[in-house]
């Protein structure tokens, strides 16, 4: 719904606005593929081109969103310092038939045969330091209600002094947290 690419250094604040993917209504982009960039739906998302991760996005505020009926992420941020992610409501993110159906999407099977749309809720990625996720409800997502990893090897621990305080997760089909290349988190 809304991406900040390749935007390093700016400081964007976002509060009380409903990121509604109506992911129900949706036929499939593509009908007939099922590739990863076909899915790619996301909520709200910021990152940098591949080699801006000195100049991090600081700053940021996400208050208040709702974000609901996402394919694949609700709220992603990347390259970002010093942001605060607070009180917000994700629900429904990613494609189950028994958690949260996508019926007009067709064969959503990206994460196997039969299991649908992997989603993530809350994502905090790479390169990022100082973020405070605060009180924020995560519900019926796929994979992670709270993801923060630096990539799929999660190896480099780029990911330093993130907060997660008083969230409340329910409904995941994989995990509620999870963590990977992370440094000195509470």
């Amino acid at each position: 719904v809304l991406e900040l690419w390749r935007r390093p250094d700016l400081r964007i604040q976002l509060r009380h606005l409903v990121l509604d993917g109506r992911k129900a209504e949706q036929a499939a982009p593509h009908p007939g593929q099922n590739d990863a960039p076909t899915w790619w739906h996301y909520g709200f998302q910021t990152w940098n081109q591949w080699g801006d991760h000195d100049q991090r996005n600081r700053g940021g505020c996400i208050h208040g969103l709702t974000v609901r009926d996402i394919v694949k992420r609700g709220i992603a941020v990347f390259d970002v310092a010093g942001w605060s992610i607070e009180h917000n409501e994700v629900d429904g993110i990613g494609c189950h038939p028994e958690l949260t159906p996508c019926p007009r999407l067709g064969v959503p099977s990206l994460a196997g045969p039969g299991r649908g749309v992997a989603g993530v809720g809350i994502l905090l990625g790479w390169y990022s330091g100082g973020v405070l996720v605060r009180g924020s409800r995560v519900r019926r997502v796929t994979k992670y209600a709270i993801g923060i990893k630096h990539a799929n090897d999660a190896l480099s621990p780029s990911i330093v002094r993130p907060r997660l305080e008083r969230n409340e997760i329910s409904d995941t089909g994989a995990l509620g947290i999870f963590l990977g290349g992370v440094s000195e988190g509470r």
